[in-house]
């Protein structure tokens, strides 16, 4: 008779199945807080978003603003010459405009007061003078 040899066994693990419960479930409670983890981390990278956004256009309307002043201030000198008294002069020379010779006095009566020259004249002024003419 031949002999016959025991069957290998393998060595038994100190892991065991505890009946009804189960190691590939995840919990509902589980799920519910990846999802809010997941939720938040969506939610900082937006605000994030949102703020690199606002100081994007807050540079923009820096730049504008600059722009702005500076073509201000370039306005601002253009009126300054333009008022020159020499410019106008020159400009008045050019059009065959000529100072006058000679001089004379103009007299107009200031008229009564009323409520639309009240404030300009009073009751007792005497007549307007102007001189026409050169200096």
């Amino acid at each position: 008779m031949a002999a016959r040899t025991a069957p290998v066994r393998a060595p038994r693990s100190a892991l065991r199945v505890i009946p009804g419960r189960s190691t590939s479930r995840v919990g509902i409670r589980q799920l519910g807080t990846l999802a809010l983890a997941i939720a938040m981390f969506f939610g900082l990278i937006y605000s994030r978003i949102a703020l690199d956004r606002a100081a994007f256009q807050i540079t923009n309307l820096e730049g504008l603003i600059s722009e702005q002043e500076s073509r201000f201030d370039e306005l601002r000198l253009e009126v300054a010459q333009l008022e020159s008294p020499q410019r106008i002069y020159i400009e008045a020379q050019s059009m065959g405009m000529v100072l006058p010779t000679e001089g004379r006095t103009v007299h107009a009566p200031m008229p009564a007061s009323s409520d639309e020259v009240g404030e300009l004249a009073s009751t007792d002024s005497g007549p307007l003078l102007a001189t026409v003419g050169a200096p």
